[in-house]
């Protein structure tokens, strides 16, 4: 997370969703720049950290990113997935492999062999009962759906861009609007459907 181009790559796309929403002036009255994360530790699989009373486990779970790690909370059979265990967009869940399909989905079914009442998502909420006992089913069943359709498309257009165009439209039907801009869901769809490319 210290390397410069991770910096630039986050710091353009800050820029980015403030001219989506125009906030660009605002930004720049207020001074607003990213430019660096300071790092205090680093984790990695099976480090457990505590809070208070409580555990915390965690879990390197890649596919998202190449970086991407999960917190479980075994006192409150709670799961922290991050995007690693994709984005629920009303009864839908997003895929999010950006960085690598394979090591997604088995990201996911690592995470799912936890015992979950409680699952916290990177947006939109926390699901408890039966919905975050599930939720990762569910983003398994979705993920597998996505692969087939994006599968399908690259073996149709045998063209990454007009793939990625023709998923980027459909998603963007379905997406909620102020979301995520066009140009960003075009980035992320364009590195799945070149994953997906590749491994053909």
């Amino acid at each position: 997370m210290d390397k410069p181009e991770v910096m630039e790559s986050i710091s353009s796309l800050n820029r980015l969703l403030l001219t989506e929403h125009g906030l660009e002036q605002p930004g720049k009255d207020i001074e607003f720049e990213f430019d660096s994360i300071h790092i205090d530790d680093v984790v990695k699989e099976g480090d457990i950290l505590s809070c208070d009373d409580l555990s915390m486990e965690v879990m390197e779970v890649p596919g998202h990113s190449s970086c991407s790690i999960a917190l479980y909370v075994p006192q409150e059979k709670a799961m922290f997935a991050s995007d690693a265990g994709g984005i629920p967009i009303g009864d839908r869940i997003f895929t999010a492999a950006n960085s690598n399909f394979d090591k997604y989905q088995e990201s996911l079914q690592k995470m799912a062999r936890y015992e979950i009442e409680v699952y916290l998502t990177e947006h939109f909420g926390a699901r408890t009962g039966s919905e975050g006992r599930y939720f990762l089913q569910k983003s398994m069943d979705a993920a597998m759906e996505t692969r087939r359709i994006l599968e399908a498309s690259y073996a149709k257009t045998k063209n990454i861009e007009k793939s990625t165009k023709e998923m980027t439209d459909t998603v963007m039907e379905w997406m909620p609007k102020g979301f995520m801009p066009k140009e960003i869901l075009f980035m992320v769809i364009g590195q799945m459907v070149r994953f997906i490319a590749g491994s053909k």
